[in-house]
């Protein structure tokens, strides 16, 4: 078989693709593969066999590979080759590398990787050398992971990483080293790092020192230290890790210095290998956050089980100066298992480094969640969870004026049981009305049927004057007893909003408002409006209805009919005007229709 062809296309350089192979049913002999690309070529020749097992062996070259014009950012100038014979039986496979050559330079750096290995699906491996050379940073690696001896050593010297990859810099040199057998491994390894950089991460200094061994059980020390990390938004001046011991005991020490996090915690524990249980106990631990200090009031004990795939966590707090939380009993996570978490309290002042100037908050919440799941079953996790609120006041500046609102009551929950979702909330506020309802969701999973209440009672539009100027005013009171129906693709809607004596007074009125009103009705996927708007002289009728029983082809209308009424905008304009206009509202357009009369006019 022989081919000949050319190839370009988008992000593709131009290619000549030259192919000479013959074969039969038990083999292909590929004579040449050429691409002639970049300036160079790329041949492979190669003979694959599957009689028995799927053997194969090859010879790939690279001649005078040049990128530079088609990657100007990243040119590379190549020439190599790699000789490899292998096979693949079921499972297992065995490759042998008696030649690798890799010559030319990428940028400035010159690149030399030149050696021989070979290993196996067991991950058996004899590498009698294995250079890698990029510039003045270079590493070794030479050994073997035999059937039963383990000898191999790796050394990187890299003390010019700088644009040796695009945003690298920095240098590093160590030693890694495996020793002992493979039923008995030892693994030692010592690197040092300075000026290290990644894009926006740098760090100033770093150490990995440790020796592990595996013998009847685990054993050995493993030291990292970690000096001024740097990226936006984070500086850690200094990280570092100690962990020594053996499976029967052992202890991690962790240390963190910077921002915006910072703290220690400290790890004991011991593994039973027969049982593959692990058991141990956090202790000394505290941080510091942007919300404060946390800190644990007692260890935690901690159990895991890795052949039942289940962990214990004992009972403890965390305590910040503005809240607790804590769990009040063992939490035993697996497949199946249970939480219950307290939220003692929550004082608002831990939110104020994340609002804005103008918004300030008080107050304290206290709260309970108790969830429960079991994976192994169909369905959904069960738990509730509830919120309530003590002295809780919220002011928001509006117009440069404070405008505060204050709560008498405020009870959130959340509940999720017997396949259905529930959300609840109670919201009294002081000196005013209260707000209280439920939403119901019944199959959350398939059918998703809505129900519940929402309800206002004698809401005091009176609320918003702190923002009103001297002399402005607003009044009125905004009742509903509403009832949800429908599921979540047509919700529906059924009973009256209603709000009575509206009155606002501000100069941006065009006309004095006496004690008005407006109702709305729903029946399901409809409502209808009525109103009055009183003035001093005159009054406006307004009538509307709308329909959403087709969710994404909705409608609205408003109808606003009114005789004489006076309207003024002083010191220019005093009218008596007659509206007759109708708003036609559809989905992604708003129509305003109609005609307006002018008896009379200054």
């Amino acid at each position: 078989m022989s081919m000949r062809t050319a190839v370009k296309g988008q992000d593709i350089p131009p290619a000549t693709i030259t192919l000479d192979a013959k074969g039969n049913e038990r083999q292909i002999n590929l004579d040449k593969l050429t691409v002639a690309a970049l300036e160079g070529k790329t041949e492979l020749k190669a003979l694959v066999d599957w009689q028995q097992a799927i053997s194969w062996r090859g010879e790939l070259t690279l001649n005078g590979i040049n990128t530079a014009k088609e990657i100007p950012d990243w040119p590379a100038k190549l020439n190599g080759v790699m000789k490899t014979k292998g096979s693949l039986y079921g499972g297992t496979w065995q490759m042998d590398v008696p030649e690798l050559k890799l010559t030319g330079n990428v940028k400035q750096n010159s690149v030399n990787v030149n050696g021989t290995l070979k290993g196996n699906s067991y991950m058996q491996w004899t590498i009698p050398g294995l250079h890698l050379a990029l510039g003045p940073n270079s590493a070794d690696i030479k050994g073997e992971l035999g059937v039963k001896e383990l000898n191999l050593d790796a050394a990187i010297d890299a003390p010019g990483l700088d644009n040796a990859l695009p945003g690298l810099g920095g240098m590093a040199k160590g030693i890694v080293k495996v020793r002992g057998t493979v039923e008995a491994p030892q693994l030692l390894a010592d690197i040092t790092a300075r000026g290290l950089r990644w894009q926006e991460l740098s760090v100033a200094q770093a150490r990995i020192e440790g020796n592990i061994k595996s013998t009847d059980q685990i054993a050995g020390h493993l030291n990292v230290r970690v000096e001024r990390i740097s990226q936006p938004d984070v500086n850690i001046n200094l990280v570092t890790l100690d962990a020594k011991g053996s499976e029967k005991q052992h202890q991690l020490q962790l240390r963190v210095q910077g921002e915006p996090v910072s703290g220690q915690l400290s790890l004991t524990g011991s593994f039973d290998r027969e049982a593959a249980r692990w058991k141990g106990t956090l202790s000394d631990t505290r941080f510091q956050t942007p919300v404060g200090p946390w800190s644990l009031t007692r260890a935690i004990a901690l159990d895991y089980r890795n052949k039942e795939q289940k962990i214990s966590i004992g009972p403890h707090c965390w305590l910040n100066p503005n809240a607790e939380l804590c769990i009040p009993q063992t939490i035993d996570a697996g497949a199946a298992g249970r939480a219950v978490v307290n939220l003692n309290r929550f004082d608002l002042a831990m939110l104020k480094p994340f609002m804005p100037d103008t918004t300030q908050a008080s107050g304290v919440f206290s709260g309970k969640a108790d969830v429960s799941w079991d994976t192994t079953q169909e369905g959904l996790p069960q738990g509730k969870v509830t919120l309530s609120g003590r002295n809780v006041k919220v002011t928001q500046t509006v117009n440069d004026a404070p405008l505060p609102v204050a709560f008498e009551t405020l009870n959130l929950s959340a509940d999720l049981h017997n396949n259905r979702a529930e959300l609840g909330w109670l919201i009294r506020l002081t000196n005013n009305g209260q707000f209280d309802g439920q939403v119901q969701v019944t199959d959350p999973q398939g059918r998703r049927n809505l129900g519940g209440n929402v309800n206002m009672r004698n809401l005091n539009l009176a609320m918003v004057n702190p923002v009103f100027s001297r002399g402005e005013k607003a009044a009125g009171m905004l009742n509903a007893r509403l009832r949800l129906g429908g599921d979540v693709q047509s919700p529906q809607l059924f009973g009256q909003l209603q709000l009575s004596a509206l009155d606002i007074d501000g100069n941006f009125m065009p006309f004095e408002m006496q004690p008005s009103q407006l109702t709305m009705n729903f029946s399901g996927t409809r409502s209808t409006l009525a109103g009055i708007v009183r003035t001093q002289q005159g009054q406006i009728n307004l009538n509307g209805n709308a329909d959403w029983s087709q969710i994404d082809n909705w409608r609205a209308r408003v109808t606003a009919k009114g005789s004489r009424v006076r309207i003024t905008v002083p010191p220019m304009v005093r009218l008596a005007g007659s509206p007759d206009v109708v708003l036609d509202a559809p989905p992604a357009r708003c129509a305003v229709d109609g005609r307006g009369g002018v008896p009379g006019a200054r």
